[in-house]
């Protein structure tokens, strides 16, 4: 894994946020290295901005109510079209009605793939290339390293999914045996 470090959008699906938040932001840092790699949206009007959101978070009521992930994505890769300092357009987070229940909160990630693309090929048509939103529930201890995973184009969670580093729960959670110790 590379050092590289990385903003995400954190967004809220849920009516009221501010405990799904602050515990987010506090657990993803429990282990080393680790750094505040989110800033929380509360709304589509409010102005993106490379900064991350500090603990704690104040009450909110999100804009984002009840909107579906192709609609929060079209939301982030609007306000993001390219990566702008540490942001990205490629991965983002919700709170949603289970984080506070069960301290997870769901990644989006963009993949790229070329379908059509020959074995051979360095260098595929980008007009060829299908791009879809993949999702991962995780916990928040684990987040901002999973966070990095994605980022850095790793196919461990999007290829080849490695269960001695892996694995996921009954409820559908992504650990990270590395991080969690499980």
């Amino acid at each position: 894994m590379t050092s590289h470090v990385y903003r995400q959008l954190l967004l809220s699906s849920e009516t009221e946020g501010k405990a799904g938040g602050d515990q987010l932001i506090t657990k993803s840092q429990s282990h080393s290295p680790s750094f505040n790699c989110w800033t929380l949206i509360r709304g589509p009007s409010q102005a993106v901005k490379d900064e991350e959101t500090p603990v704690p978070v104040e009450s909110f009521s999100t804009g984002f109510k009840g909107a579906s992930i192709d609609s929060l994505a079209g939301f982030v890769t609007s306000r993001i079209p390219e990566p702008v300092g540490l942001l990205t357009p490629y991965t983002f987070a919700v709170l949603d009605e289970r984080s506070e229940r069960d301290d997870t909160v769901l990644l989006v990630h963009q993949v790229t793939s070329y379908p059509d693309k020959d074995p051979e090929d360095t260098n595929p048509d980008p007009s060829t290339a299908k791009k879809e939103w993949k999702q991962w529930r995780v916990t928040f201890v684990s987040g901002q390293w999973v966070v990095s995973v994605l980022e850095e184009g790793d196919d461990l969670l999007t290829e080849s999914f490695d269960d001695s580093l892996f694995s996921v729960d009954a409820d559908g959670v992504l650990h990270v045996r590395r991080i969690e110790g499980s």
